[in-house]
Parts: C-alpha cells; sequence; structure tokens
C-alpha cells in the first residue's frame, strides 16, 4: 500500500480487477503485514492509522474476488506480530498466510507460528528475508526443517535487490533438492534485475514469483504483474488477461504523480516489436477489433516468421494474419461485489460531512504526493451543501462552513498542510500542519464568473447584461465588457441570479450563467428552449489561490540567498541578478556575464549536490 492508504474503493477495483484477470493468488495489507499495530516492540508500530483496518481489508478483498485465493503477510517473530493474531487471520478469512522473517529466526517459535496456521486449515508460508545472508546449502536445511512442520511454501527473498540470475538459482534449486515444498521468489529490483531473477527462479523450478502493478513497491519496487504475465505466458497454468492487467497497471500510474511505466511496454517487449511501432500497431487492433494484448503478441510472432523484426513498418498483409491469431477485443467489467463496495463508499462519502472529507484528502494527498488545503467557508454553503473536493498542483476540499457543522476531529496525523477560511467568518475548526490563510470567497467566485464569461465571450457569445441584472454584473463582472440595452444580435450570455424573470430572455443557442444556488427548475426549463446553463468553476478558482499563496509561502519562508541571485518574489539590488532557476534563465541582469557565472555554478552544483532535478 501507499503509506497504508488505499481507500476502501482502491481495494474493490484493485482486487477484484486483478481477480477478474485470471490471478489465483492475491496478497492484500500493507508492507509491515497484518497486525503490524500490535508489534510487541512499540517503536516497530506504523507511524500512521491505516486507512483501512485488517478487518475491512479481509471484508473487501474476500467480497470482490471470487475465483483468487487471497492472503496476507505477517511479519513474525519476538518483536513483531504475536501468534494469536493468526486466529483473527484465519476468522477473517484468507486462504494463505506468509510468515516475513529474518534468517536467524526461522525456529521453534516460528515453527508454532506455522502449526497454528496449518491447524486452522490455512496454507502457510515462510518468506525468509534477505536470504543472501545465508548461504544455499544453509538455507536448503532450513527449508527442510520448516517443511517438516508442515511449511507448504518457502520463499526466497531479495530484499535489498542486489542478488543475481546465478545466485536465484543456486537458492532455488537448494531448497528443492533437500525439502518437499513450493519454493517462491520474492525480487526487488534495486539493480534492474526483479523480472530476469523471476524468470531464472522459475526455469529452475520455482512455481510462486510475486510481483506488483508498475511495480510499486519499497526502494526502486518490484517486479510488474504486468511484465511478467507477459514474459511467463507461455509458462503459466492458468490463463491470465494481459489486456486487464494493462488497464490496471495504468491505472494507478496516479500514485507515481503519472512517471509510472506504460504497462503495454511490457507486452511490447515480450513480443520483440520495439516501441516505434507501438502506436500504429495498437491502431490496427483497434481498427480490427482485436485484443490489443493479443494481438501485439500475435504481430511479434509474424514479423519474426517473416523476418520482419526490425521493420518500421509492418503493413496490412501482416496485421491480417496477427488478426486471425489473436482474440477479439474485450473490456473488463467490474463484478456487483465490486461495484457494491464503490458504491456503498461514495455514499459513505455523500453523509460522512467534514471529517470524512477531510480523511479523504488525506488519503488522497498522500498516494499522489501533494500538499494538502482545507479550506472553509461560510459563503460556500449556498453553493454546495456538502464538502467538494478539488485537485491541480496541490490537492484540497472546501468545506461550506455552518453552525451545525458535525464533528470535525480527525487524527493528528490526518490535519491537512494548509487550512484557508474565508474573510470574517469564525475560526475554523481544524488547525494547519503548516499555516492558516483568510481569504474573500466572493472575491474568488467573482474571479470564476469572470473566466467563463471570457471564455463564453471568445468563443462568439455576446455577453448580455438586460435590465435587472445590473446588481449581479457590477458585482460578478467587474470591468468585463458586455452589452446593455436591447438584445444583442447573435447567441447570447446572460447571468442568471436571483431574478428568474431573465430566464425568459434565452432562446436556442444562448448560453444561461448560473451564478449563485442551483435551480434544477430552472435549468430544465431552460434546456426545453434550446438554451445550455452553465455554471462557474468555482473550485478552480480556489485552488489557483491555494497554489499561489503555498509558493509564496516556500519563497517568504525561504532565507535570502548569499550568491547575489535572486528568485521568485525576491528583489535583486545593485550587483545582484535576478534568475528563473527552473529554467535556467536570467531575468535581470546590471553585469550579466558575471551573473550567469554565478547562476551557472548555482544550477550544476544544486543538481550534482542532489538538490534540484533536471
Amino acid at each position: 500500500m501507499v503509506d497504508h492508504h488505499f481507500s476502501r474503493i482502491d481495494l474493490a477495483t484493485l482486487v477484484g480487477g486483478l481477480d477478474r484477470a485470471g490471478l489465483p493468488l492475491i496478497e492484500v495489507g500493507h508492507g509491515n503485514g497484518v497486525g503490524s499495530q500490535f508489534f510487541k516492540d512499540p517503536k516497530l508500530r506504523v507511524s500512521s492509522m491505516p486507512l483501512v483496518d485488517d478487518k475491512s481489508h479481509a471484508q473487501i478483498a474476500l467480497r470482490v474476488a471470487r475465483h483468487a485465493r487471497v492472503g496476507v503477510v505477517v511479519t513474525a517473530g519476538k518483536r513483531f506480530t504475536p501468534i494469536e493474531y493468526i486466529d483473527q487471520v484465519a476468522d477473517l478469512g484468507f486462504a494463505f498466510v506468509r510468515l516475513a522473517v529474518m534468517p536467524d529466526e526461522i525456529d521453534d517459535d516460528l515453527f508454532a507460528y506455522v502449526r497454528r496456521i496449518k491447524d486452522r486449515g490455512m496454507i502457510a508460508s515462510i518468506n525468509m528475508m534477505q536470504t543472501y545472508a545465508k548461504s544455499p546449502s544453509h538455507v536448503a536445511e532450513l527449508a527442510a526443517r520448516a517443511a517438516g512442520h508442515g511449511v507448504d511454501w518457502f520463499y526466497v527473498v531479495d530484499s535489498a535487490g542486489g542478488m543475481m540470475v546465478d545466485e536465484v538459482k543456486q537458492y532455488v534449486s537448494a531448497i528443492l533438492a533437500a525439502a518437499p515444498v513450493e519454493v517462491g521468489l520474492h525480487a526487488h529490483n534495486n539493480l534492474g534485475c526483479a523480472t530476469a531473477n523471476c524468470l531464472a527462479a522459475v526455469e529452475a523450478g520455482a512455481t510462486l514469483v510475486d510481483g506488483t502493478l508498475n511495480g510499486m513497491g519499497r526502494a526502486t519496487g518490484n517486479p510488474a504483474t504486468e511484465q511478467l504475465a507477459a514474459a511467463l505466458r507461455d509458462r503459466l497454468a492458468h490463463q491470465v488477461d494481459l489486456d486487464a492487467l494493462v488497464v490496471l497497471g495504468n491505472a494507478i500510474r496516479s500514485l507515481f504523480q503519472d512517471a509510472g511505466n506504460d504497462s503495454f511496454d511490457a507486452i511490447s517487449g515480450a513480443a520483440l516489436v520495439h516501441s516505434r511501432n507501438v502506436p500504429k500497431v495498437l491502431e490496427a487492433a483497434r481498427k480490427r477489433e482485436r485484443s490489443p494484448g493479443s494481438f501485439l503478441i500475435a504481430v511479434g510472432v509474424e514479423a519474426r516468421r517473416r523476418g520482419m523484426i526490425m521493420a518500421m513498418t509492418y503493413g496490412d498483409e501482416l496485421y491480417d494474419t496477427a488478426a486471425a491469431a489473436s482474440v477479439p477485443a474485450h473490456r473488463m467489467e467490474p463484478g456487483d461485489e465490486m461495484i457494491e463496495v464503490a458504491s456503498e463508499e461514495i455514499l459513505g462519502r455523500w453523509n460522512g460531512g467534514p471529517k470524512q472529507a477531510i480523511e479523504e484528502l488525506s488519503l488522497r494527498s498522500r498516494q499522489r504526493h501533494l500538499e494538502s488545503v482545507v479550506h472553509v467557508s461560510r459563503a460556500a454553503a449556498s453553493l454546495c451543501a456538502r464538502p467538494v473536493p478539488w485537485q491541480s498542483s496541490v490537492i484540497g476540499v472546501t468545506i461550506p462552513w455552518s453552525d451545525r457543522a458535525a464533528s470535525w476531529a480527525v487524527e493528528p496525523d490526518r490535519l491537512p498542510d494548509f487550512v484557508l477560511v474565508d474573510e470574517g467568518d469564525p475560526e475554523p475548526l481544524i488547525k494547519a500542519n503548516l499555516a492558516t490563510w483568510r481569504l474573500s470567497f466572493s472575491d474568488l467566485y467573482a474571479r470564476a464568473v469572470q473566466d467563463l464569461c471570457l471564455s463564453l465571450r471568445n468563443a462568439a457569445f455576446s455577453l448580455w447584461c438586460p435590465d435587472g441584472a445590473a446588481r449581479d454584473a457590477e458585482r460578478m463582472l467587474g470591468g468585463l465588457p458586455r452589452s446593455t440595452g436591447s438584445r444583442p444580435s447573435g447567441p447570447i450570455a446572460i447571468l442568471l441570479g436571483d431574478d428568474d424573470r431573465l430566464d425568459a430572455l434565452l432562446g436556442a443557442g444562448d448560453v444561461g450563467v448560473l451564478v449563485g444556488a442551483p435551480h434544477p427548475a430552472r435549468v430544465d426549463a431552460a434546456r426545453q428552449r434550446g438554451a445550455r446553463v452553465v455554471q462557474p468553476k468555482w473550485e478552480t478558482a480556489v485552488s489557483q489561490a491555494a497554489e499561489s499563496l503555498i509558493a509564496l509561502h516556500r519563497e517568504l519562508s525561504g532565507a535570502e540567498s548569499a550568491d547575489g541571485l535572486a528568485s521568485g518574489v525576491q528583489a535583486c539590488g545593485p550587483g545582484q541578478a535576478k534568475w528563473d532557476p527552473e529554467r535556467g534563465m536570467l531575468l535581470e541582469a546590471d553585469d550579466p556575464v558575471s551573473a550567469a557565472q554565478r547562476a551557472g555554478t548555482s544550477y550544476v552544483r544544486s543538481i550534482i549536490r542532489g538538490t534540484r532535478r533536471l
């Protein structure tokens, strides 16, 4: 999990999707394992409270997984999850338990965990962390002892991600020669060898390899599930829907700020289709209504058969042959259970009030590595009855404040980074970790109205303010040009405020800009006359204001630079220069040569010292 913060919808979507993609084993939980809140050593317990507890994990995962066996990791040992928690894991309904343990702790205490797991009818696995710390022969002896106590699976674990192919084969072969167990590999990708090591493990006889969508995991991550499925497609004992895995792998790229790998690249690698050809191949698959993953593989097979593996283009004849060898296009549809979980969670957010909104904000900000903002406004209550989320380069939620507001009490680790409060409102019921500001919501709303009206004017609508609209126009439009008096020619846009008599002026092709509280009946009546009714995106104005305030907060809280270079809001004096460090450009300088030297030094030094990225 991402900092223990996958929501119930995330769990239902991912677990249900993996199940429907055909994966036979799915593990849920977070890196510390289930029961980590009960670690015997308090210093090792999680510092942030998981958004979804172990019980909810089980209920959701088992509810949406119709075919796969679902299990968990338990960190076992003297300092970690107590043995009694195994009974809770069994009661929750999990099918397998993987005991994460250090090599020197594979002893009688650990075997007591194994017996408890077996007595409760579950599959028992030992994940021997940092396997490389012991020789293959020593690990084989431990595996043989474990098998004697009923262990079903024994995992080689490359915790540091530094093992090589030959080492992996040695460990797997040694274990298989000594113990009647299934052998697995849990690889990390620190040296870029994770997928290769998994293939080597399978070649040596392993039947279990771990993967994560898009390779998400500690440090440089784990092998990507979609890569493993593509690379092992001819050796899998079960059918896997590559297209579904691609969709899921790409879906979580938002957790990497969209910088994760495109999962189609895994399939193109398995097909030996060069990335330059992939867009055309996928377009050919779309036109022929073929499965993109299956078609990519078939194109690669046919290109090799024809000696065209290095071709820049393939042509329709090859594509038609590949189409005959591939399966029809299909889309994975959610199961009823997945939809039920999502619907329940959405309804819970609807009814949850400020506390639920702030919990959700904490989840999203941690998942997406963005700063969080709670915006509290009494004026917003006229526009929205419930919290409204928004996101740009920061992530936030606007909460309509009222005297009857429900409890806002949240855990300390859920507090937002920043709080914005409407001018004149009471002190908010929540504190910020970094800063609290006051700003006028009415000004922000007017800005949103002006942005919308300006866009309409640019789209050839005449902004018309007939008699009765003057008050709203003066307050909302500022200096934005508009027509008064008789109706101008062509399509018009009118502000629809409190006076609903203006609605009758809208005809086919016109636009009404609804300001203030929404009125469904007015919207329906205008649409029946052929007009459109639009509303200002005031959330965008709030988001932009938050971005600007946060950027200024960062710059003003920083110390003055001693190198004579000023950036951002800092003003330069004699002998100094102003520059943009993000673009490496001088903006002002009375001695450009000297300033460029200082700027170049600062720029390069910051990169090679790791304080800036290209």
